[in-house]
């Protein structure tokens, strides 16, 4: 085998431009790696504290499935909105000689009083 060799003449401007962006190829090159040895560490520690989220967080499962199992139960009727008892008012409509007012009862509730002052205030809007 023969081997052909050619020769090209480069100035010594070209030769230090090309020696030059080598040095920086090398350097961006010895970057990259220090970055993605940095990033699989980083990668590595966040792995480990997942899994020690996750461990914390059996535990706690673990601790609030005991806590529930010793305390005691409740007997209570599960309701989430308590019953509400409506009484409806009777409005009655104003006579020629006037309206009478409704008396409040000792036994009127705070809702009963709100509903009967706007009864009373929808008779006089009705009477202008």
């Amino acid at each position: 085998m023969s081997c052909i060799m050619e020769f090209v003449k480069l100035t010594s401007q070209e030769k230090t431009y090309t020696e030059k962006s080598l040095l920086e190829i090398q350097a961006q090159f010895i970057s990259v790696l220090q970055h993605l040895s940095s990033y699989h560490s980083t990668r590595d520690e966040e792995l480990k504290l997942k899994l020690a989220l996750r461990n914390k967080i059996e535990e706690s499962k673990e601790f609030l499935d005991t806590l529930d199992k010793s305390l005691p139960k409740s007997h209570f009727k599960d309701s989430k909105t308590p019953e509400v008892k409506i009484k409806v008012l009777e409005i009655k409509s104003p006579s020629s000689q006037g309206y009478e007012p409704l008396l409040p009862t000792q036994e009127e509730t705070k809702e009963e009083k709100l509903e009967r002052e706007l009864a009373e205030i929808k008779r006089k809007l009705s009477r202008l």
